[in-house]
């Protein structure tokens, strides 16, 4: 429950961050360019193919992770 939570308040926070047109740096996210616990970024809400997200700037790799995953 206090997961749900937590990525539901990340969410929000998120959401007002991209409403204004910022994307979050990958240090900031937390980012690898591997997986975390079989979280994939190609398996993500966010992420825009080939290598883009709606979230962390620059170029990501669909197999990458960040704190932010969501399951599309």
């Amino acid at each position: 429950m206090t997961h749900t939570i937590m990525r539901n308040f990340l969410n929000v926070i998120n959401e007002t961050h991209i409403s204004y047109g910022n994307k979050l740096s990958k240090q900031s996210a937390n980012y690898l360019d591997y997986a975390m616990s079989g979280e994939k970024c190609k398996n993500c809400q966010h992420f825009i193919a080939p290598n883009r997200c709606e979230i962390v700037e620059g170029s990501i790799s669909p197999t990458g992770w960040c704190k932010y995953f969501e399951e599309d």
